[in-house]
């Protein structure tokens, strides 16, 4: 049985945005039932996040590339344990 971590992007975990006040993005790794997160460094307002991506802003493809990144690095971290 293949055991591969579910790696996702999660904005607003902690419900703290609102329409002038910024949220992290979060990546979250669920294995064996257990969920982990880790911090991106990333915060956005409501307005710049949809369907797990940057959007709306100067600088989005910049922070979507960072996020792809983080999400490789720690999906090869895994898969080398």
């Amino acid at each position: 049985m293949n055991k591969t971590p579910l790696l996702e992007f999660v904005y607003n975990r902690k419900k703290t945005a609102a329409t002038n006040r910024e949220a992290a993005v979060e990546l979250r790794i669920t294995f064996e039932r257990k969920q982990k997160y880790m911090t991106t460094g990333i915060r956005l307002l409501p307005k710049h996040w949809h369907r797990g991506t940057v959007v709306n802003r100067i600088d989005a493809r910049e922070l979507n590339e960072t996020l792809e990144k983080l999400m490789v690095e720690d999906n090869n971290r895994h898969h080398q344990k």
